[in-house]
């Protein structure tokens, strides 16, 4: 498991609305993990996560984007690249 140190900096950063905070310590946990070769996270399937409904619906629709990037960009738009944008 992640160090704790870092599960509470993920806490806080995401309680106190700091996204490129949290960001940056979500990417440090994986990365520990990685190293250890512990790919349970990673290999969790989005419908396991149990998400608010306004929340599912978002990354539903960020993940459709990126799926029909083509389609998109045939039509001279780009899909989103993150959150809001």
């Amino acid at each position: 498991m992640a160090r704790s140190d870092l599960l509470v900096s993920l806490v806080k950063a995401g309680s106190s609305g700091d996204a490129t905070g949290a960001r940056s310590v979500a990417e440090a946990i994986i990365a520990e993990e990685c190293a250890k070769r512990h790919n349970v996270l990673a290999e969790r399937r989005i419908e396991d996560l149990v998400l608010p409904a306004l929340t599912r619906q978002a990354c539903d629709e960020l993940i459709e984007e990126q799926h029909r990037a083509a389609v998109l960009r045939a039509h001279s738009l780009e899909p989103r690249h993150g959150q809001g944008r």
